[in-house]
């Protein structure tokens, strides 16, 4: 049984969730109902600085995004013993959301990556990530996610919005939406795959930064059946840390089915994006 986690107050947040009715609008007018084949899968590689198999899991989650445009969305988890700062790794890139989180799914080791959160058990090491990938592609996409994200300099926050649009008819369920926050091209010392080298100019790509949600977990979205068609708004706002550069902060958002009784976390859409 996996662990019941508190609350995380570590951000300042805003947030609010209201079902809206069709069609939808915008600023630029009517918005239609997006195009139910395009499914993205949420790739969350657990992985350290210290760890030496770590950038060949890094690089296989790139070539994953470049195989499949636009379908894949990663999210680098710096946390457990490899994560752990020292003399050659000073950088400490853990956080309060992603030790939950590692707690939450206990890693089978470390690089693994969870794809949508789906499987028994819900992480799998390196050998198994093309397996698992055509696995999650080859499901239907059952929602479509549009995102607004903006950026108010006079108070320093980053907020999004998003459109949560059923584009198929969905079973009943514990629907929650939950948005992270990453950052892009941080250099730092990594060790290399021969166990020795460090490179001291290595370049971190979608390290998760924080959550904006209340609980790293995200926040309740729908419980019991979602109707295709039926379109819902999520919109949440996170004051920026001065030491993050703006310009490679993104982030990461998508909703999942938490079933209570089987303790699953299942996506069943994600999606990102950047300033």
């Amino acid at each position: 049984m996996k662990k019941i986690l508190a609350l995380s107050i570590f951000a300042l947040l805003l947030a609010s969730c209201d079902k809206i009715e069709q069609p939808l609008k915008n600023e630029y007018g009517f918005v239609p109902l997006p195009d139910s084949s395009s499914k993205v899968i949420l790739l969350e590689e657990f992985t350290g600085t210290s760890c030496n198999n770590c950038p060949k899991a890094a690089a296989k989650a790139k070539e994953f995004q470049q195989t499949f445009p636009g379908q894949v969305v990663l999210l680098a988890i710096h946390a457990g013993g490899f994560a752990i700062p020292n003399e050659k790794h000073p950088v400490d890139f853990r956080t309060e959301t992603g030790n939950a989180i590692y707690d939450q799914f206990t890693p089978i080791g470390v690089p693994s990556g969870m794809f949508n959160r789906s499987g028994d058990p819900e992480t799998v090491l390196l050998s198994g990530w093309d397996d698992a990938i055509a696995r999650e592609l080859s499901k239907p996409a059952l929602l479509a996610l549009n995102p607004t994200l903006s950026y108010d300099e006079a108070s320093k926050e980053m907020r999004l919005r998003t459109e949560v649009i059923a584009t198929s008819n969905l079973p009943a369920g514990n629907y929650y939406f939950s948005a992270m926050l990453y950052e892009d091209s941080i250099v730092a010392p990594q060790t290399l795959p021969d166990g020795t080298t460090i490179d001291k100019d290595y370049v971190h790509m979608h390290v998760l930064r924080d959550k904006l949600t209340a609980s790293p977990f995200g926040e309740a979205l729908v419980n019991g059946a979602i109707n295709n068609g039926a379109a819902y708004a999520k919109s949440y706002s996170i004051t920026i840390n001065p030491d993050w550069n703006l310009e490679h902060l993104g982030v990461v958002f998508f909703v999942y089915d938490r079933n209570l009784s089987e303790d699953t976390y299942e996506v069943i859409q994600a999606g990102s994006a950047h300033l």
